[in-house]
């Protein structure tokens, strides 16, 4: 049984009208019929409706009563055990219910399942209208609804021939089983919420043909933003297409225009234009629709936006306002509690809020909301201390722990932690509630411990302060512990990059000298040697800059015959981020770009994941490099070879703070803007472009790499760099110096040999 809520006028709360439609479930696409009424008390009326008016001055009214009302406004989830579906297709507002025919093609079944699974699922009956010749395969057209036309060739899904062929079998096999036909192409999508909105303005007895109205006169529908048909233009259009319609007619003239033109001819009507709600989408083979959605306010009241040639875009388009519209359920739950406490407190009953609220128990019946039963967690009992998986302390402002250089972590600034503390109020709530045995509403955090374990899940211990929402005065202070255990399961992720791409290895050359010959011979051995597909491009400044370079190349260009390298020269002053710019014009949009310095020793199995790690259009490496210390200081008592296990506290550490190498494809980097040419110098670039990369929505990975070395140099600071830049270049070359139990015990030397010499 399916449930459409609507007129909950809460500026009005003592004459509020609450207005329920009840459906009858959809039986393989046919029209959604109203049934019989549940009522709140056993004298059903037998009427469309059910108002209930809430006076000034109430009449005496039962619990028993208000719980079934209240809890029909409440069940976002089931009632009477079925899950509750919103039919907009069907809904009061639209006063009827909704036949989507989609025009499609063979080569577009794609496409056409996407819309069949998205937004045209909530209509009443969906119908997919392909040609005669289409669809040898049935694996592409399983579960589809597909009518084949007789008559029609599949070469296009635009063609006035399909069109009329559709609305002839429309019209032939289901008059009187719809009240609105939506005819779309298999790159449209419908905010059904918002269509049902406008729709409800009409009545669609009379004869309406809507949409986005083109310049013509009379003024047609252009076909691509979709085109809403009443039952009664169908009606009356179908006997006449065949006339209307014939070759000598429509010669020369697009789909929409003839339809526009028969519709004049049938019914005397010109379009109406459907809103101001119309979006055109320009989906590209590798730019995702995310940026827009987050960046673009129009789409927020969108009722229609076309040419979305991407099944992957139409997915991302109706989690857009499917989201949305559980924003507004929740707005409005959040309101219609509100109201609940408000009339409980004026009633004076016992036991007058529904037991669903909040997860609370009843005290009437002793039961609980339904609670879904989870396995028990795998138990974890440490035997050493690297058993241990260790808490992360949190408040209302931050999570504290150990394992970072940065004591704490604000949740201002941590997106994802700050939505998981949102969820993890409104369980502890519910979970609050049901141990109390009263409904609460969360008062704030006192404090609490977080840890992840890859045996259990993530598991939370909270305590926090509540009120009580029969009094909403007295604090409840509690505390609850919390399980998010792992799914039982995997799921698959298709990945797409190229194992056998060359790696552009981009290199900026400035006053280097002794530096880029060592990695010259280093990358010898690595990768030509080993014959890797690579080339590298090295970025250098002058005149002088270009002779040093190839100076230095010559015995490497001698003993490598497939050595692919290219230089560049700058011109000005020396900066990276010009560099790296300057780099990137040497390659084609599909290449794919390995940002490197001249420090770095590279391990050859690191060019695999340079390869792999990034996606076209998806997907950046940003890999972490181990970054050794000063080796007179890490060897100061040692013999001075580094032990074979080289990653270790006391010889470096992972440079988590710099973003400077990255492995990403030329259209990405255009697609984030490239790099800011204004930074002087080094420093900054690399945040500044990892913060745009992240702004973009594209995907990112970030880790730790074994194939990646910075080998310590002295590092100069110069005064004359801008404020933020110089104290980070401080910061790097303080951080880089040694490890600080290993300055600890040196500047312990000084100490003890200032001691000596004094006494």
């Amino acid at each position: 049984m399916f449930v459409f809520l609507a007129g909950v006028a809460l500026g009005a709360i003592f004459t509020t009208t609450v207005t329920i439609h009840f459906f009858s479930d959809v039986q393989d696409g046919d029209r959604a019929t109203e049934s019989a009424c549940v009522c709140p008390r056993q004298d059903c009326v037998s009427s469309q409706s059910i108002s209930t008016r809430i006076a000034t001055s109430p009449p005496p009214v039962s619990a028993a009563s208000i719980h079934h009302s209240l809890d029909l406004l409440k069940s976002n989830i089931a009632i009477e055990g079925a899950p509750i579906r919103v039919q907009y297709g069907a809904s009061s507002l639209a006063k009827g219910s909704l036949l989507v025919a989609v025009m499609t093609s063979e080569g577009n079944l794609g496409r056409a399942s996407s819309v069949y699974n998205s937004w045209a699922a909530e209509a009443s009956k969906v119908i997919l209208f392909v040609g005669e010749n289409c669809c040898t395969s049935s694996v592409e057209t399983q579960g589809l609804p597909i009518i084949k036309l007789r008559g029609v060739r599949d070469e296009s899904n635009v063609s006035f021939e399909k069109t009329a062929a559709a609305l002839k079998y429309i019209y032939h096999n289901h008059q009187g089983m719809y009240d609105w036909l939506l005819k779309a192409s298999d790159d449209t999508y419908v905010n059904l919420r918002q269509m049902d909105a406008f729709l409800a303005q009409f009545n669609p007895l009379q004869h309406l043909y809507l949409g986005k109205r083109g310049p013509q006169t009379p003024a047609h529908c252009e076909g691509g933003a979709g085109v809403v048909l009443s039952a009664s233009t169908v009606n009356s259009l179908a006997p006449v297409l065949d006339e209307c319609g014939s070759s000598s007619n429509r010669e020369g003239l697009k789909e929409d225009v003839v339809l526009g033109r028969c519709i004049m001819a049938a019914v005397s009507i010109n379009c109406t234009q459907l809103s101001s709600g119309l979006l055109e989408q320009h989906s590209t083979s590798t730019a995702s629709i995310l940026p827009s959605l987050k960046s673009d306010p129009a789409y927020h009241n969108a009722v229609v936006v076309y040419h979305v040639t991407k099944p992957e875009d139409m997915t991302l388009l109706h989690w857009y306002y499917k989201r949305e519209e559980y924003n507004l359920l929740r707005e409005r739950l959040d309101s219609v509690e509100q109201l609940i406490d408000m009339l409980c407190t004026q009633l004076l009953i016992e036991d007058c809020r529904p037991s669903s609220m909040d997860g609370a128990c009843s005290q009437q019946t002793s039961t609980c909301s339904p609670q879904v039963n989870l396995p028990s967690p795998l138990p974890i009992s440490p035997h050493t201390i690297e058993d241990m998986v260790s808490w992360d302390f949190f408040d209302k402002g931050a999570l504290y722990n150990d394992r970072s250089i940065y004591p704490s972590h604000s949740f201002r600034v941590m997106e994802p932690r700050k939505r998981e503390m949102k969820a993890l109020n409104v369980e502890v709530t519910k979970e609050a509630s049901r141990q109390y045995g009263k409904p609460l509403r969360f008062r704030k955090i006192i404090g609490g411990y977080t840890r992840y374990s890859p045996l259990v899940g993530v598991e939370y211990i909270m305590d926090a302060v509540f009120l009580d929402r029969s009094t909403m005065n007295g604090a409840v202070h509690l505390r609850v512990g919390l399980v998010q255990p792992l799914a039982p399961n995997y799921i698959a992720q298709h990945e797409t990059s190229d194992s056998s791409a060359i790696v552009n290895v981009i290199m900026p050359v400035s006053n280097v000298e002794s530096r880029f010959a060592g990695f010259l011979e280093m990358y010898e051995n690595v990768a030509l040697k080993n014959h890797e597909a690579a080339r590298l491009i090295l970025v250098t400044y002058g005149e002088e800059g270009v002779a040093f370079v190839n100076k230095v190349m010559q015995p490497y260009i001698e003993r490598n015959a497939d050595f692919k390298f290219t230089i560049v020269k700058g011109e000005g002053a020396f900066t990276r981020s010009q560099s790296i710019h300057l780099g990137m014009t040497q390659l084609g949009d599909a290449d794919l770009a390995f940002v490197c310095d001249v420090d770095m020793e590279i391990k050859n199995h690191f060019f695999n994941r340079c390869r792999r790690n990034p996606v076209q259009g998806k997907r950046v490496f940003f890999p972490e490099f181990f970054k050794t210390y000063n080796l007179d200081f890490v060897n100061r008592h040692k013999d001075g070879t580094p032990p074979k296990d080289f990653i270790i506290r006391s010889y470096g550490h992972w440079a988590s703070y710099s973003y400077g190498m990255m492995c990403i494809f030329k259209s990405d980097y255009l697609a984030v803007g490239g790099m800011k040419m204004d930074i002087v110098g080094w420093g900054d670039e690399d945040v500044e472009f990892y913060e745009r990369v992240l702004g973009k929505s594209l995907e990112v990975i970030r880790a730790p790499d074994t194939g990646l070395f910075h080998r310590w140099h002295e590092k100069e600071c110069p005064a004359t760099l801008p404020a933020t830049q110089y104290q980070h270049c401080l910061s790097s070359r303080a951080e880089n110096l040694a490890d600080r139990m290993e300055l600890a015990n040196y500047i312990f030397e000084l100490q003890q040999n200032r001691t000596s010499k004094c006494t």
